[in-house]
């Protein structure tokens, strides 16, 4: 009979996990100190602020595609779900939380929480939600680990999802693929109980699960394929297909329950959907996408997944975790749950992998998966009895190193969010060092920078500068040309809030080659500015830091001045980070300040030579 401390030891050990992915999640939490800098959560917000319940039977008030302040329809490419879950979360803590600028000092500490207004206290609500989303999310992980598997697999998979950094990055921020996320895992879980048991409650739970995704996030529509996987592998009988029916009219129901007005404003819907499917297909050119240019299907995000998303323990484990079932599956090995499985991680991966825009939270909602199958295959390492006590003992080790190393990494690059944001720090340092009336060139389609700051008493306003924006994504335009070397001549100083254009623009000269040749002569000071102030965040833990080069693939030098990095004794750099991981919530400022004045032929002259070397 085992006794009651081993029967103990799971929970316990879950009850552990759980709390690491929470903190994890919870830390750091108002990392912006309220400027919401993430502009897709600043989206999400803003229309979740205007949502109200409906007054006299005008349910416009609940319309996401309803803008009430512009009075027409308007494009929403996400699902309504997460939009009345936030405002119904926020109605109920309006109830119970203390009044802005009254939190406990030790909550605000531990959070950096100070909300001073009705969005920023949606903000925090909703990064709070997407904390115990994503912890719900691993304890999702662990039943399906122990209900295909083993209880150790299922502690090990819920571990490693725990610390993953993708997971604990999008935590703090307001989006929607943590929901998807979410009840993409209990779909599947669902639908490998429905292949068990064929009965009528785990059709419903896994349709209904397979709607609430769908209800956050369209392309989540795909786990149709792993229900269909759990009915499959005998005749088609009534019975069966009366379970399919049910599955797919649970889904139905509770996708309109949570999306109304997909069906009440379809025509705006099916707008909304068919841009987003032109963005994400590179057949609409936005400058936010541009970035994805001469990066390739199914290798770069993979590389990205590698270098930062998983990091390359959690990576190579989990790919080859899938690697192993999908090799089983060929010998008709793998067991049906596993079947299931693939059937939700392979037709994603190939959909989202082949897309031209490639957002590494794209990718979250097969992370829980991989982690499931890289935790197995260290299982198997560890328990085989074929690879005889030596081969178990390197099997542990193994194990022990994945979980250790990748904890290492979630402490490390939780460490971005201790001190204030980059553009906080570098709007305090404009403040203090550069005169009131100064005029300052800022990059049009990027953060504009000082932002408005609060020091005390006093309100620092970015009004006591004169800012210049500067468009240049458009330079190949004679009069935006000629623009450009009139307002470098009247500006005191160049900001660069991140590198959102001279990481994509000057990877691009082909297509945009003033553009990277203006980048190339001002790194390197041939227009009169020189690099007077730069805020890096580097995710550091004790002597080991993280480096990223932020001119890696743009092909420009390294600005002098550069700050040193940051004191460590030991220093890896994984390479270039794709954009949305790096720019939201630890980008690197740059303040060039004008050191010799040029006139603005000389500009013109400089910025026409064929070449920035000569």
């Amino acid at each position: 009979m085992i006794s009651r401390t081993a029967q103990r030891t799971p929970s316990a050990l879950l009850v552990i996990i759980l709390a690491t992915a929470l903190l994890l999640r919870l830390f750091g939490l108002f990392w912006d100190g309220g400027q919401l800098f993430h502009p897709d959560e600043r989206w999400i917000l803003t229309v979740a602020s205007q949502l109200q319940m409906p007054r006299e039977g005008n349910l416009r008030t609940l319309d996401p595609f309803w803008d009430p302040d512009a009075g027409h329809l308007r494009e929403f490419a996400y699902g309504h779900f997460p939009l009345y879950a936030l405002r119904l979360s926020q109605a109920a803590l309006n109830r119970i939380l203390p009044p802005a600028g009254a939190w406990p000092a030790q909550l605000a500490n531990l959070l950096h929480v100070t909300p001073s207004d009705d969005l920023e206290r949606l903000a925090v609500t909703g990064r709070a939600l997407m904390a115990l989303t994503g912890t719900a999310t691993v304890a999702m992980l662990y039943a399906l680990g122990r209900r295909l598997y083993d209880t150790q697999t299922g502690l090990l998979a819920a571990a490693l999802l725990a610390v993953a950094v993708l997971p604990i990055q999008l935590a703090h921020f307001y989006t929607v693929d943590p929901w998807a996320t979410f009840f993409g895992v209990a779909a599947v879980w669902g639908s490998v109980r429905l292949s068990a048991t064929g009965s009528r409650r785990d059709a419903l739970l896994a349709g209904g699960a397979m709607g609430l995704a769908v209800g956050c996030k369209l392309t989540m529509a795909l786990l149709v394929i792993p229900l269909l996987a759990a009915l499959a592998g005998t005749e088609w009988g009534r019975d069966k297909t009366r379970t399919l029916v049910l599955a797919l009219a649970a889904a139905g129901t509770a996708f309109l329950l949570t999306n109304p007005f997909a069906l009440l404003d379809t025509g705006m819907f099916l707008e909304s959907m068919a841009v987003q499917w032109g963005v994400v297909h590179g057949w609409l050119d936005y400058p936010y996408t541009r970035q994805y240019h001469d990066t390739l299907p199914f290798v770069y995000p993979l590389i990205q997944q590698w270098r930062w998303g998983l990091g390359p323990l959690i990576s190579s484990a989990g790919w080859a975790g899938v690697g192993w079932v999908a090799w089983r599956a060929w010998r008709r090995t793998a067991t049906r749950g596993e079947l299931i499985v693939l059937a939700w991680v392979v037709p994603f991966f190939l959909l989202i992998g082949s897309q031209y825009t490639k957002f590494m939270r794209y990718l979250l909602p097969i992370t829980p998966f991989l982690c499931l199958m890289g935790a197995r295959l260290l299982a198997e390492f560890s328990q085989t009895d074929r690879l005889g006590r030596i081969g178990r003992l390197w099997g542990r080790a193994l194990t022990a190193t994945v979980l250790a190393g990748s904890i290492g990494y979630a402490l490390t690059f939780a460490q971005i969010y201790r001190p204030p944001h980059s553009w906080i720090r570098a709007s305090a340092w404009i403040y203090a060092h550069v005169p009131a009336g100064s005029s300052i060139a800022i990059e049009h389609w990027d953060q504009a920078l000082p932002v408005n700051l609060v020091a005390g008493d006093q309100v620092l306003d970015h009004d006591r500068y004169r800012q210049r924006p500067l468009a240049l994504f458009d330079l190949e335009d004679e009069g935006q040309f000629d623009r450009l070397a009139d307002r470098l001549a009247q500006s005191d100083y160049v900001l660069l809030a991140s590198r959102r254009l001279y990481g994509t623009l000057a990877r691009w000269p082909e297509r945009y080659p003033r553009t990277a040749r203006y980048y190339h002569l001002l790194f390197a000071g041939k227009l009169g500015f020189r690099l007077a102030h730069a805020e890096v965040t580097t995710p550091q833990l004790g002597n080991f830091a993280l480096r990223e080069d932020p001119v890696a693939g743009a092909g420009l030098p390294l600005p002098a001045g550069w700050p040193a990095r940051a004191p460590a004794r030991w220093t890896w750099s994984p390479g270039r980070a794709d954009e949305s991981f790096a720019v939201y919530d630890h980008p690197t400022p740059l303040i060039f300040r004008r050191v010799e004045k040029l006139s603005v032929q000389e500009l013109r002259r400089r910025l026409a030579v064929a070449s920035p070397g000569e």
